[in-house]
């Protein structure tokens, strides 16, 4: 009798749903979905474009920040491409969730170009991800001095700021050296790239009518990121909001408000990454021939 075998990747895509699923409906099983709703339904909508608009600048340097990574490892691509292949990324996170996801496919686009080094593509996207986390843990320590609740020697948290920057920048030198000269530049468009979605969910709290206690909504924004980023959920939905309603009831924020935040981030996300589409409709190698570009890259076999 022949074995059935599950497929990882479709088993995976259905894990990824079932949890946002659920989380999905604790939440609106605590607070009425109606009231959310009605949040962003009466939203401001100038101040939700601008939070678009700054959405789509901060993912705009965060490929120049990948950009600095691959012409590290010797992939010289131009800026349009590369963001080209960002937006694609997007698309494959956010829409495609039981495949190779965003950053697979890039490697994969990328040594089918001809970049043999798959390591060192892998260290690059990895390195990419972890700079954005250092940059958002080190915004999350700031605004959590800042948040109204009391601590005794809050401040105090405020080391772990140069702490954690000694122990990134050794971490890269001597696991990834060939990014080594990147850090500095990459880490200074971490910080930028942050703190321009932290701007973004500022304008989102004020187009909900939220105008108070604004430390705490964006603290807590910045943990349902980190909670977001976790592989278990779709595009981070479901997660953001479960994070959204125990954070909210723990700092005494409005949970409405809090919920509203993240779903319209979510929304905003979505609606950026679907223009990604369009490098499946028509293929990425296809859209390098048309425009005459070309990834030349250049293999290193050096020790790592």
């Amino acid at each position: 009798m022949l074995k059935q075998t599950v497929n990882p990747k479709l088993l995976k895509a259905f894990a990824k749903i079932f949890i946002s699923a659920l989380a999905l409906y604790f939440v609106f099983t605590k607070i009425p979905f109606r009231d959310v709703w009605f949040q962003i339904k009466d939203a401001n909508v100038f101040l939700m474009i601008s939070a678009l608009v700054l959405f789509v600048l901060s993912k705009i340097l965060a490929s120049f920040r990948l950009l600095l990574y691959f012409k590290a490892i010797g992939i010289k691509l131009d800026s349009i491409t590369n963001l080209k292949l960002y937006l694609l990324g997007m698309f494959y996170n956010l829409f495609l969730p039981g495949g190779i996801g965003g950053d697979g496919y890039k490697i994969y686009l990328l040594k089918k170009q001809g970049y043999s080094n798959v390591r060192r593509l892998l260290g690059s996207v990895l390195v990419d991800r972890l700079s954005g986390l250092y940059a958002l843990f080190c915004l999350l320590i700031i605004t959590f001095v800042f948040c109204s609740f009391y601590i005794s020697c809050k401040q105090a948290v405020l080391i772990l700021i140069p702490i954690s920057y000694f122990a990134y920048q050794h971490f890269i030198k001597y696991i990834f050296p060939y990014l080594k000269t990147t850090t500095k530049a990459s880490t200074l468009y971490s910080f930028i790239v942050q703190a321009l979605q932290m701007t973004m969910a500022f304008f989102l709290l004020l187009a909900l009518g939220q105008n108070a206690n604004i430390p705490g909504y964006l603290f807590l924004f910045l943990v349902s990121s980190v909670v977001a980023a976790l592989p278990l959920t779709i595009g981070g939905v479901g997660g953001r909001e479960i994070t959204a309603l125990i954070g909210a009831d723990l700092l005494h924020l409005n949970i409405d408000i809090a919920i509203a935040l993240s779903l319209c981030f979510y929304l905003i996300t979505a609606l950026v990454s679907l223009s990604g589409i369009y490098y499946m409709i028509i293929p990425f190698e296809t859209q390098l021939y048309a425009n005459k570009l070309s990834l030349n890259c250049t293999n290193s076999h050096e020790s790592e």
